[in-house]
């Protein structure tokens, strides 16, 4: 009787600490992230992490780039033990793994591959997808995520971005398992 009563005593304790778990949710945005006319021209995204809950944060649990051809080409986060890349936009650079209550936090593929090319050329850089893995203890439609694309002149010699020529944005799109 008493094994009877510890086995279920043990399930419990299971089922209580799965049903507090947060579970971990996917987006799938579209990327690019590239240099173009003889290094006259530099493309980025801006990856969005707004969460409008103000009781619960957010954790970036895994962010991964695929490019054109379906390659893993970035991989980052708390999941595989990766730090994410750090947003140096903002002094000191931030690190965008827990984005707190109400905060709104993005990375830029340029923190990830600076000005150049990501590694093995431009045609990867086209039309990539990049995956969001988060999880909260909140409402996961809380949380927010879109991209921005920006096509920039860039002065080939000195690497300085000038001028804007387009932007374009989307929201992001949720995952579901199959």
């Amino acid at each position: 009787m008493k094994r009877v009563l510890s086995l279920l005593f043990v399930s419990l304790l299971v089922f209580v600490a799965q049903v507090g778990a947060a579970a971990t949710e996917r987006r799938n945005c579209r990327a690019q992230h590239l240099v173009r006319f003889d290094g006259t021209e530099l493309i980025y995204t801006t990856i969005s992490l707004r969460n409008a809950n103000a009781a619960h944060d957010v954790t970036i649990e895994r962010l991964t780039f695929r490019d054109f051809f379906g390659v893993v080409v970035h991989d980052s986060g708390p999941a595989i033990g990766v730090p994410h890349p750090l947003n140096s936009d903002i002094a000191p650079p931030h690190d965008i793994t827990v984005v707190p209550r109400g905060a709104s936090f993005y990375l830029r593929t340029q923190h990830i591959w600076g000005r150049d090319p990501i590694p093995g050329g431009d045609q990867r850089g086209y039309n990539m997808t990049a995956v969001i893995e988060f999880s909260t203890k909140g409402n996961p439609a809380l949380f927010f995520t879109s991209m921005n694309g920006v096509t920039r002149e860039r002065d080939p010699e000195t690497m300085a971005e000038g001028a804007q020529r387009s932007s374009y944005s989307e929201s992001c799109v949720d995952v579901k398992s199959a």
